[in-house]
């Protein structure tokens, strides 16, 4: 699906971003070929969703910039917003992005490890790309459970269009993920017919939960990594992977990813044991190596995928 930027924005404001970054590699590896909403789409040099912010929902397209003084994300609004929306909007806008992330310290560093350093060169400018609020990282992440990735998105996608918020600007559709209120009360036929399975029950009661406040999300960016876990593993259905996948993207916590994953331990017995069958102990003493990049690593190590995937390697 190709998208095209909607002109005369209402609004327009800047994100600063730290080079290297290559805005457009998410599409060019292969994720635009999804044509669902994720709730965003992804096309080319364009990314666009709906944004909440206190209560406005509005329809946002971002796209990268380049000037003489640098990098930056141009967030475009086709709706009226007030100043103090505008700031969260682009706090949210610049956090799931990753704009901050210095990349150079990372190849610097990776760079006496021949085999991290080519994958660094073939994705120079990758960042993580994380969800916009802590609900749906964690709705994300319990669908993500012991699927493939692209099952995953497809499920995400129906989740979506079924009871996520659209608007409609020109000719174009904007998603926003569902809020709690909405999957709350939702019929568990409705919630199988995305293709979630039996973590139909879970997701109903995360979101009754942070649906009437007896879970707060936003609560958890005051804690500690242990005190969240334990939290969120109080959950029939949630155990440590989908617990540290939350900490990673819906608190933004990059080194909390868990390296338990079986992708990860994939790569790391083809770049280092030729292929053959690994230990998690093994796995665990490559990433111990790495302990400060392990978030960033990561992001590389699945782009290593998508290459080989896309046969560009």
């Amino acid at each position: 699906m190709t998208l095209e930027t909607i002109s005369n924005p209402v609004t327009s404001a800047r994100v600063s971003v730290r080079p290297p970054h290559d805005f457009g590699l998410y599409a060019k590896l292969g994720l635009s070929e999804h044509e669902g909403p994720l709730p965003f789409f992804w096309s080319k040099g364009l990314w666009s969703s709906l944004v909440e912010t206190g209560d406005s929902l509005l329809p946002v397209q971002v796209t990268e910039r380049m000037t003489r003084g640098g990098h930056y994300l141009q967030v475009s609004f086709y709706e009226d917003i007030d100043s103090r929306d505008l700031a969260s909007a682009v706090d949210m806008i610049s956090r799931a992005f990753c704009a901050d992330i210095d990349l150079n310290r990372f190849y610097l560093e990776t760079a006496i490890d021949e085999r991290l350093c080519f994958f660094s060169s073939e994705l120079r400018g990758l960042k993580p790309h994380l969800s916009l609020s802590p609900y749906e990282a964690l709705i994300k992440a319990i669908i993500r459970q012991l699927v493939r990735a692209a099952f995953a998105r497809e499920s995400i996608s129906l989740l979506v269009r079924e009871f996520g918020r659209k608007r409609k600007l020109g000719q174009r559709v904007f998603y926003g993920f569902p809020t709690p209120a909405a999957l709350a009360k939702a019929k568990k036929s409705d919630l199988l017919r995305c293709k979630v399975g039996f973590k139909w029950r879970l997701i109903r009661q995360i979101s009754q939960d942070v649906a009437c406040g007896d879970l707060d999300l936003d609560d958890l960016l005051r804690r500690p990594d242990e005190e969240d876990t334990h939290i969120l593993e109080d959950y029939s259905g949630i155990g440590y992977w989908t617990s540290r996948i939350f900490l990673y993207d819906g608190l933004k916590r990059l080194n909390s990813y868990p390296i338990q994953d079986i992708s990860l331990r994939r790569v790391v017995s083809e770049l280092y044991f030729g292929g053959r069958t690994i230990s998690w102990a093994e796995v665990d003493t490559f990433f111990e190596a790495w302990r400060e990049w392990t978030g960033i690593l990561v992001t590389y190590m699945f782009g290593y995928l998508w290459l080989k995937r896309l046969g560009r390697l």
